[in-house]
């Protein structure tokens, strides 16, 4: 969702969030940044998309809530830096800093909810541990150790899922505080569905990095079967002229905006009995901007409808660009 529409229905909540954050950093010294992000996103105002599956929550309980998670989120964004091999020391050690003080004052808050025996906290570390062990998982890709013909659909989306398992934390809050729970593995199977849309867009938008990185996706899988050779020169600018012929105007687009579709399609079954008109709309917008790249492609109205009409049918794949 755009910073304007987020500002449009969560304005107050954001501007909360953010001057929670700022008496925070008072007391730590000013070179930690306890946010990372001056525009706003999403996980300013997260737990509000989904409050009318939860009524009742005390007002003040899910400020508290957004706060923790928005440091949690923040926090989560500074990892990334951590595992990037290409990241210099000093930028490393001042990332390891703010994620250690981001999540203090993350479990401070958490804990001032929760009680140590609530059963927040076992669904926390599950989850934690699907975000720990989707790192481990792409962090072995992206150095090498393991071939790309092992980066296979349920792996790829088991990192997807797993690197966005803070939004299954947001519906474990929401759901303790409410002390109704009936939604949770519900909700938490959809945002798993949507997070692996969301994931196989961004793969088509930073190929580029991934195929310099040699970190595989889907995407690049499907299109050259394995990792190619490091280039450089006119070799590298011909083989990335040859994989966008290859993305633009074969099968490979078609291919990667269908499955999103039929993604999205499954997790919006799963959301069908449950009122969140907010979340909705985030959902139709991520479809807008998919749906304008498909008219792109000359993908016709009917194929793209499709893809949401007959979600989890398969494509076969085409022939695989050589690397060489």
């Amino acid at each position: 969702m755009s910073s304007r529409t987020l500002k449009e229905h969560f304005r107050k909540e954001i501007e909360a969030v953010r001057l929670a954050v700022h008496d925070l950093q008072s007391g730590w010294p000013s070179g930690l940044k306890l946010s990372t992000n001056p525009r706003p996103s999403i996980f300013d105002c997260y737990p509000y998309f989904f409050l009318d599956a939860f009524p009742g929550i005390r007002a003040a309980d899910v400020a508290s809530l957004n706060v923790a998670l928005h440091l949690l989120a923040n926090s989560i964004f500074l990892y990334d830096k951590l595992m990037d091999p290409t990241r210099v020391g000093v930028e490393q050690a001042d990332a390891a800093f703010g994620v250690q003080f981001m999540q203090l004052e993350c479990y401070d808050r958490l804990f001032a909810l929760f009680p140590p025996r609530s059963p927040f906290w076992s669904r926390f570390r599950q989850q934690m541990a699907r975000y720990a062990q989707a790192c481990l998982l792409e962090a072995q890709f992206a150095r090498g150790e393991r071939p790309w013909a092992e980066f296979t659909r349920p792996v790829a989306f088991e990192i997807a899922t797993g690197k966005s398992a803070m939004t299954a934390v947001v519906i474990a809050g929401l759901a303790e505080l409410a002390g109704d729970d009936r939604c949770y593995e519900r909700l938490v199977a959809a945002l798993d569905r949507f997070d692996i849309a969301v994931q196989l867009w961004d793969d088509l938008q930073d190929w580029q990095d991934d195929l310099d990185s040699g970190m595989p996706s889907l995407l690049l899988v499907r299109m050259l079967g394995e990792r190619p050779q490091p280039q450089r020169g006119a070799d590298r600018d011909q083989l990335r002229r040859r994989i966008a012929a290859a993305l633009y105007r074969g099968e490979h687009g078609t291919w990667l905006l269908t499955t999103i579709r039929e993604t999205v399609g499954e997790s919006l079954a799963l959301l069908d009995p449950l009122p969140l008109p907010r979340w909705r709309e985030v959902v139709a917008e991520f479809l807008e901007q998919c749906e304008a790249l498909a008219r792109h492609l000359g993908l016709g109205e009917r194929c793209w409808r499709d893809g949401l009409e007959n979600r989890g049918a398969a494509a076969a794949a085409p022939e695989t660009l050589a690397c060489a």
